[in-house]
């Protein structure tokens, strides 16, 4: 059991980590509100007397703007309350989705720079764990074995293209020179090391 409980540690899992952002829950949101003025406007429409194919049309061209013609005449008061109501209630849900993916699109390094400051203090939280110096050849597979094992750990790794991997494979790491002694302190340096490349 405790196996477990160290692997799921060393591996996050993506899916929830997905779902926590922010953006992605406020595309969510804004998606179901465009879904629901969509349903309030086609039973509204429908209510005061057009086809469901009809009122679905009428919905949809109003909230995409595209500004096509009506699909029927406006003749009561009802009908163009009930419009009004549909541009005003589909710019805002189509404003609040198209607010959450510009903010996917362009938080990607703000949610990296959270994640590294996530990482640290996971990091910080560690004891006993080891330390690994570089994440080549050998110190992939002491990786590895750590994990098999259930051994927390952090990698220390200086190259870029490394890091990489070591992110796709979900481990604790810190960049840096492992020779460096405020990497070392940032890894947690009163761990054992098991060095190399």
């Amino acid at each position: 059991m405790e196996r477990r409980r160290i692997t799921t540690l060393a591996v996050p899992l993506k899916t929830s980590m997905v779902w926590s952002r922010p953006s992605v829950r406020r595309i969510a949101i804004g998606l179901g509100l465009v879904a629901t003025v969509i349903v309030y406007g086609v039973v509204g429409y429908v209510l005061l007397g057009w086809s469901p194919f009809d009122a679905f049309y009428m919905v949809v061209i109003t909230i995409s703007g595209v500004g096509f013609g009506e699909v029927r005449p406006m003749v009561t008061t009802a009908e163009r309350v009930h419009t009004i109501l549909v541009i005003a209630l589909g710019l805002v849900a189509v404003a609040f989705s198209v607010a959450g993916l510009v903010a996917l699109l362009t938080e990607g390094e703000i949610h990296r720079a959270l994640g590294h400051q996530r990482m640290r203090k996971q990091i910080d939280e560690l004891s006993g764990h080891v330390i690994i110096a570089g994440f080549g050849r050998i110190g992939s597979l002491v990786a590895e074995e750590l994990v098999a094992n259930g051994r927390p750990f952090v990698v220390i790794e200086r190259s870029a293209d490394r890091i990489g991997e070591i992110e796709r494979r979900g481990y604790h790491y810190v960049q840096g020179d492992a020779t460096d002694e405020d990497v070392l302190i940032a890894a947690g340096s009163t761990a054992p090391r098991s060095s190399s490349r």
